[in-house]
């Protein structure tokens, strides 16, 4: 038996298990005076119970309580999480142990039936992907008994306005909107900046701002793929390189995006990855960081700041959602500056490039003016502290600058460019590209379906523009 994707069957036996069989229906019925029977008002599917017997060995008394600590340990959860058993490896049940009954220990064996309550009564099969050639008539044979909520996934082959999905039942779900014959299209936030972190020729140290609290010493260095440090020099306090790049043009309104790496290889490694925003007036606009700066835990804290260090707001700061959830951190920061509105976010970004533990601030109104000159240049940096070691791998791989475009009449915005990856969700309600939710392209009328059993006829627009993937999973009794 696996549980949580913890394989057990190395200290436990199934020796039996009840509550898969025949499902037991609750209905609610209406009786009318004077007439025979009773109307079907609604059908219910009830909570489960799964029973599991399990035997539970070991080479000597001592080696079997160790096996049951360790599976007490294993279940200790605190919701329902995935059960697959033996018999049955292709499906996944969802459920949260109750109690669990013991017969007499003997010697080095003890027999117990585990319980799991199962809120969701549905059992659900391993994911199944299906690449879609033609867009323009998509047939999906959906060979479960109960509806289930796919995922897309799309991969833009040219810049896209739109993404519609149509079913013969009418149901649709659309994103964007297309275009007429007398509208032309625009890029909303076209990069102005997009440095790949691959050559340190296009920075300087001229003209460099003051970092928070620190010293400028030591140099970076490129191995084609990032910036790292190859000598911090020498300080009592914070001390490392810093570079400048100037933008080809001043921008107002803005977003920018970094991606860091920080990941110390011992709790008393001290460092930090700055990204400082510089404005026209020569100075800091914003910073971006992602700091290490306790000398005996591993804790990464993350921090998007508009303005400098002494007239500065903190717009979003922390350690991930849950503590020291950003100690090795890689992931990405941006800052957005739109009109007299400021938003934020710190998040991690997973091995497969998933997204996840995000931090957003709340949509901010600028008051100080200040804060609303225009964006002029770049400076990083990277420093340790003291006598403190470095972080071991502090690392900045990607930086953009996009300029956002005011709507514009007549003009149809892109939703998403050549390459990007969109991501409609049915399963979770959720719309994404490249990660970033953008529920907000959703149109007012679309809503997200399910698939049902036996034949769905799907419609994707435009057809030739995207690449197709559909992913969903069975679901039975």
């Amino acid at each position: 038996m696996i549980f949580n994707q913890t394989d057990m069957s190395s200290i436990l036996d199934v020796t039996g298990i009840r509550g898969r069989g025949l499902t037991q229906y609750e209905l609610e019925t209406l009786e009318i005076e004077g007439a025979n029977g009773a109307l079907i008002e609604d059908v219910k599917i009830p909570a489960k119970n799964l029973e599991v017997d399990v035997v539970i060995a070991g080479d000597s008394p001592e080696e079997l309580r160790k096996n049951i600590d360790e599976i007490n340990k294993v279940l200790s959860v605190d919701g329902p999480k995935g059960i697959v058993f033996p018999d049955e490896p292709g499906y996944t049940y969802y459920g949260m142990p109750e109690q669990s009954k013991e017969d007499e220990q003997i010697v080095a064996t003890s027999e117990s039936t585990i319980v799991f309550f199962r809120e969701d009564p549905f059992k659900y099969s391993d994911e199944i992907p299906v690449d879609i050639e033609d867009n323009s008539a998509v047939n999906i044979v959906y060979d479960g008994s109960y509806p289930t909520d796919p995922i897309f996934e799309f991969v833009a082959q040219e810049d896209i306005t739109f993404i519609q999905i149509a079913t013969d039942e009418k149901e649709f779900m659309m994103i964007g909107r297309d275009q007429t014959p007398d509208e032309v299209t625009y890029d909303p936030d076209p990069i102005v900046l997009h440095d790949v972190m691959d050559d340190l020729g296009l920075w300087t140290t001229d003209n460099l701002v003051s970092v928070d609290g620190g010293e400028l010493t030591g140099h970076f260095i490129s191995d084609g793929k990032l910036f790292t440090v190859e000598n911090y020099g020498n300080g009592s306090e914070w001390h490392g390189p810093a570079l400048r790049r100037d933008l080809d043009n001043p921008v107002q309104d803005f977003r920018v995006e970094v991606i860091f790496t920080l990941k110390a290889s011992s709790p008393e490694e001290i460092g930090r990855t700055e990204l400082y925003l510089i404005g026209t007036n020569g100075k800091v606009l914003g910073k971006l960081a992602m700091k290490e700066i306790y000398a005996t835990i591993d804790d990464g804290i993350g921090e998007v700041r508009i303005g400098d260090l002494d007239n500065g707001d903190m717009l979003v700061k922390g350690e991930g959602y849950q503590r020291r959830s950003y100690n090795q951190f890689h992931g990405k920061l941006w800052l957005r500056r739109d009109g007299n509105k400021l938003k934020a976010q710190i998040g991690e970004i997973l091995d497969d490039g998933t997204p996840a533990n995000r931090m957003n601030s709340p949509e901010i109104e600028i008051t100080d003016d200040a804060f609303l000159v225009e964006l002029n240049a770049l400076q990083i940096h990277i420093a340790k502290t003291g006598g403190y070691p470095e972080v071991d791998r502090a690392f900045i791989h990607d930086i953009k600058v996009h300029k956002l475009v005011a709507e514009a009449t007549n003009k149809v915005p892109v939703i998403a460019k050549k390459d990007d990856v969109i991501r409609i969700d049915h399963e979770n309600s959720t719309i994404t590209i490249n990660g970033e939710n953008q529920k907000r392209l959703k149109n007012f009328a679309a809503d997200f379906f399910s698939f049902h059993p036996g034949d769905n006829n799907l419609y994707i627009f435009p057809a030739s523009s995207l690449s197709t993937m559909v992913r969903y999973k069975e679901k039975r009794l």
